[in-house]
Order: structure tokens, then C-alpha cells, then sequence
């Protein structure tokens, strides 16, 4: 089981396929599984070498306790240090949700790592995390029950058993107010509808 050590924190990560390196990232309590249960690893592994990370606080990774451990240049450095562990100069970046708002990180803080970022579910503006820290606080329940709603029916059994084996402390810890990263706009080039092509770069299919 692969993992890239961090100032001390492990952080695990898997590969699969072949091609153009794309770097993964999912959102708040999901591990690599659930990227495979929503069917993307089958469907990307044939085109591009995926490397698929469960950030520090979830699945495999270490989760410390501390509020400070989950600071965003920290988890922007665990996502270098893997590049750095495969020996790698470059990767094309996926995030989605909490993942989403590391991608707005690396545009702040490791730009010449990343060859392209798709970021889904997030946005660079200054966020206020306190619904969340209220729902881990009350009980761990209560936040379970509000992943119901936005899982909605993709929610099942196995996926269910997997959100109930997070570390609930770590999740409490890592639920900090994200300050504004909207100063890395004015640098980004975007691709609305994008696709990756065989060669690796990013095909705009249209720019509004």
C-alpha cells in the first residue's frame, strides 16, 4: 500500500492505467472506493495513469487531530509530496468538492506541478465551514444524515458502511474556514467544457 510521507503524515494513494497522469481527488469523507463505485477509474484508467489520493483525514491517510494539520499549503504539500514519492515533474489535477477547493490551492500554491486543473463543486472565494462543524458536533449521526440527503439515491449499503468508519474528530478538525484564493483568477486560463486528449494537453471543446 503506497503512501508519501508528509512532514510526518502518511498519505496514501493508489495507481491505475496507463497514459497522461491525472491526479484525483475526492470530496469531504470519500476515499479512493468511491471514486470506483461512481464508475470513473473504469472509464478514465484506459486513457490516462490515475493516481488516486485519500487526503489526509480520510480512508487510509493519517488524520491528525489538529486543526492547524489541515491548514491548505499542508494539504497542497501532501499532493507535491506524491508527485515527489512516483518521481514525477507534472500532473493534470481532478478535484471535486473538498477535493475542488485543494485545486484552487495548487493555483495558489504549486502552479508548476500541475499541467491543468479540473476542479468541479468548489469555488476560490472565502468559505464559512460552520454548518459543518455544527452538524460533527452535535453527533456524528447528524452529519451522516445530512450525506443521505446529498447522496440521495446513490447512496447504499457499502457506501454507507465506508462513510461510517471516518474518523469524526478528524472531519471536525479539517472543517476550517477557507480564506479567499479568487487573487488566482486573473492567472488561470479556463476551459469551460474541457476533455483531455491523447496527448496529454487540455482541448478546449468551447471557451464562453
Amino acid at each position: 500500500m503506497p503512501y508519501a510521507i508528509n512532514d510526518g503524515v502518511r498519505i496514501h494513494y493508489e495507481v491505475e492505467g496507463s497514459g497522461p497522469t491525472v491526479l484525483l481527488h475526492a470530496g469531504l469523507a470519500m476515499c479512493a472506493e468511491d471514486w470506483r463505485d461512481f464508475g470513473q477509474i473504469e472509464v478514465l484508467k484506459q486513457d490516462f495513469r490515475l493516481i488516486l489520493v485519500e487526503g489526509r483525514g480520510f480512508g487510509s491517510s493519517d488524520k491528525p487531530h489538529d486543526p492547524a494539520a489541515y491548514d491548505l499549503p499542508l494539504r497542497v504539500s501532501d499532493l507535491t509530496a506524491i508527485l515527489d514519492d512516483l518521481g514525477l515533474k507534472q500532473a493534470h489535477y481532478y478535484g471535486h468538492s473538498y477535493g475542488g477547493r485543494l485545486g484552487w490551492g495548487l493555483a495558489a500554491y504549486a502552479p508548476p506541478r500541475f499541467r491543468s486543473l479540473i476542479i468541479s463543486g468548489a469555488h476560490p472565494y472565502a468559505t464559512n465551514s460552520q454548518g459543518i462543524r455544527d452538524l460533527l458536533q452535535q453527533s456524528p449521526e447528524a452529519f451522516l444524515a445530512a450525506i443521505d440527503k446529498i447522496y440521495g439515491p446513490y447512496m447504499n449499503p457499502t457506501r454507507r458502511a465506508r462513510l461510517e468508519k471516518n474518523d469524526f474528530k478528524a472531519l471536525l478538525a479539517m472543517s476550517n474556514d477557507q480564506p479567499s484564493l479568487e487573487d488566482t483568477l486573473p492567472s488561470m486560463q479556463c476551459a469551460p467544457r474541457a476533455r483531455f486528449t491523447s496527448g496529454g494537453r487540455i482541448h478546449p471543446e468551447s471557451c464562453r
